[in-house]
């Protein structure tokens, strides 16, 4: 499945939605580097910000970088209504 997705990202890359699918992918096979890239990637599309900040916080969470996950949830919270679509 990583090929897939990776194979969609490459097919469309400014698409925040596959990126994010991608990234969810690499941190079930605990590929956490690489999921943090994509989540970080997908945050400076412009689309989809809350997601992004989201998947950022619970990776940071699962990988015990709590002081880089409170400051994403700042950055969430902070977020305009425009750019909290749903998580």
């Amino acid at each position: 499945t990583i090929q897939r997705h990776a194979a969609a990202v490459n097919e469309k890359p400014e698409s925040a939605s596959r990126i994010l699918r991608l990234g969810d992918t690499l941190a079930s096979y605990k590929d956490d580097e690489a999921a943090a890239l994509q989540y970080k990637y997908a945050d400076t599309l412009g689309e989809k910000k809350k997601s992004a900040k989201y998947a950022q916080i619970r990776l940071y969470l699962r990988t015990g970088k709590t002081p880089e996950a409170r400051e994403q949830i700042k950055n969430y919270l902070a977020l305009s209504p425009d750019d909290t679509q749903m998580v």
